[in-house]
């Protein structure tokens, strides 16, 4: 395909604070466990400068994650008045990239948060959904969501666009929160994946390759408080990351 990149990898943490990607630097702050618990991203970027970066990414309120993606899709901006829609997501009827991704021909598999498949309908080329209002499910989405794309990166050769959502560190901050040791744990469980992930796009990032021409580019849709929470415009609902990475050497 025309273009700089050929084949594009996004994975969407959802309910990312900007914390567990980078610890607070300011003298005399408490240190917890989820401080830079996701260290890869840093890592990626002080070992490639000039092919991958992690920028501080603010979410305009509603910070919900169907207000979320239709944002970063379409460009548009969310109101309060679209909260109501938030348990009910209809599908989105104005320009968005899904929809020239499907215009150009590009053959997208997705898995994870089901609100995608209710936003885009047919768009997506190699759909696997998962229900993502059952706070107290900790693991099926992020197993799901873990299992295709191991599927996927065997078989590169099947598709243009890889996009994951997890869910795990939303419900375990409903459920529990930020503080829990479980919090911690997933973080630490998305890190060894993540690396797994740049890992063997790196080995296919030679001449030829399949990952040759390849971006990977890994955010959160919002942040949440240190209660879990999430839908308005503080700093810690509003604040994630934003990670990009050009794999060629």
């Amino acid at each position: 395909r025309e273009g700089q990149y050929a084949k594009v990898v996004a994975v969407v943490i959802d309910a990312l604070r900007w914390d567990f990607v980078r610890a607070p630097g300011c003298e005399g702050c408490e240190a917890l466990p989820h401080h830079g618990a996701l260290a890869v991203l840093g890592e990626v970027a002080a070992r490639r400068p000039g092919h991958a970066q992690v920028w501080q990414f603010a979410a305009d309120p509603p910070t919900n994650t169907m207000q979320r993606l239709e944002g970063l899709t379409t460009g548009s901006l969310p109101t309060f008045m679209d909260f109501s829609k938030s348990l009910s997501a209809s599908a989105v009827g104005e320009d968005s990239l899904l929809h020239h991704a499907r215009d150009s021909g590009a053959r997208i598999v997705f898995a994870g948060d089901d609100t995608w498949t209710a936003l885009f309908p047919g768009l997506l080329s190699h759909p696997h959904p998962y229900p993502s209002f059952n706070v107290k499910d900790l693991d099926t989405v992020d197993e799901g969501v873990r299992e295709h794309f191991r599927q996927a990166l065997a078989a590169p050769e099947g598709w243009d666009g890889l996009i994951g959502h997890t869910l795990g560190v939303d419900h375990i901050g409903h459920t529990f929160h930020v503080r829990d040791g479980r919090m911690a744990g997933r973080l630490r469980r998305y890190d060894a994946w993540l690396r797994g992930v740049v890992e063997e796009m790196e080995a296919g990032a030679g001449p030829g390759g399949p990952f040759e021409h390849a971006l990977l580019v890994v955010l959160g849709d919002h942040g949440q408080t240190l209660q879990g929470e999430h839908g308005g415009g503080t700093f810690d609902e509003a604040v994630t990351a934003l990670f990009a990475y050009a794999v060629q050497p």
